[in-house]
């Protein structure tokens, strides 16, 4: 990193903690992920919904990723079992995704008694991934540590609001509650009131597609490449 021209970072969280370690700060170069806009764009609910086979008297709620602890996937199953049993009998949780945690996980489901309200569907092709965000209410990443995670903004690509843990990059990509709400992580019960308040608004989903369009590959390249510009002009090349 010292005998680099520049160091790129995918968020200003992981900025800061590059200039921790000793790395010059004027060195350093925030270019957030990018998502391809042609696949994650907002689909027809009802039709990706008769596909899938969800019906659309269901409240959605989606998680995608990893089944690791850090993902912080108890606490989700926590906080949308009092959702299930209380406010909103019709809600239910899909899990896409494979790891460690999936028999754990069930084993909570079932000790909460909410097994057949929440749906471990396994691994997806990525190309699929659409089909799955369009067709929620709303989308939920309650991890305990994150990066920059690019499931948030494919997210918003399809126009769903989000509600995710305030760690790592994620307050740089929800900086409006027009586009989701942000909690501690590990809070099971503000968790849950933050799920419940993101499916009972009315949300602007243009807006939020609008917004995520910031976040292409296209703006990422182009920032990359101006920055290769520089230091070969800084070197005389």
């Amino acid at each position: 990193l010292d005998n680099s021209g520049r160091v790129i970072s995918v968020s200003k969280a992981l900025r800061d903690k590059i200039a921790e370690i000793g790395v010059e700060p004027e060195k350093i170069r925030v270019v957030y992920n990018g998502i391809d806009n042609e696949i994650f764009k907002p689909l027809n609910k009802a039709s990706t919904r008769r596909e899938l086979g969800i019906a659309m008297d269901k409240k959605v709620i989606l998680f995608v990723g990893n089944l690791k602890p850090v993902k912080g996937l108890i606490y989700l199953i926590e906080a949308f079992s009092g959702i299930a049993k209380g406010a909103l009998p019709n809600a239910i949780l899909i899990i896409i995704g494979e790891g460690e945690l999936r028999r754990e996980l069930e084993n909570e489901t079932k000790k909460l008694m909410i097994q057949n309200r929440v749906y471990m569907s396994g691994s997806k092709p990525h190309h699929e991934i659409p089909k799955w965000i369009n067709a929620c209410d709303l989308f939920c990443l309650p991890s305990l540590s994150e990066g920059m995670p690019n499931v948030i903004l494919e997210a918003l690509a399809c126009g769903v609001p989000v509600v995710a843990s305030s760690v790592g990059g994620i307050p740089e990509i929800l900086t409006s509650t027009d586009y989701g709400f942000m909690v501690e992580p590990e809070k099971s019960e503000e968790l849950r009131e933050a799920l419940l308040e993101c499916l009972s608004k009315s949300w602007n989903r243009e807006a939020i597609r609008e917004y995520s369009s910031r976040f292409s590959w296209r703006n990422s390249a182009e920032m990359i490449y101006q920055e290769i510009t520089a230091i070969l002009s800084e070197n005389g090349e």
